[in-house]
């Protein structure tokens, strides 16, 4: 067994799907959240960076390494963060990238094919 952080000790593969719920609050906003969620929850678990977006570009870097050609990628985003998302994904050469309502209503995910 390997121990990483992020995606340095995975080998370039044919990966089909890469799933992340990755943090997303941006890190002002967290004292503001349920106190369930804010008092209890493990920050890191939380705080997405100031602008709720510091992961999504290493986990669109990894997904176009890692993914076959075609493979999907799936990431949870944050009220509000569909179109950044959608930009950075685009950035990364994926396709097909589009935003998907969660049952509030509210854009929860954004799915994208990887390059081809």
């Amino acid at each position: 067994m390997s121990v990483g952080d992020g995606f340095g000790k995975i080998e370039p593969s044919p990966f089909d799907l890469l799933v992340s719920n990755p943090p997303y609050i941006a890190t002002a906003q967290i004292d503001s959240l349920e106190a369930e969620v804010s008092r209890w929850e493990d920050r890191t678990a939380l705080d997405g960076g100031p602008d709720g977006l510091r992961f999504y570009p290493e986990l669109a870097a990894a997904g176009a390494r890692v993914l076959r050609p075609g493979g999907i990628a799936v990431f949870e985003i944050g009220h509000g963060q569909a179109a950044a998302v959608e930009r950075i994904m685009t950035e990364h050469g994926f396709t097909g990238v589009e935003s998907r309502l969660d049952y509030n209503g509210l854009e929860r995910i954004v799915s994208a094919r990887a390059p081809e």
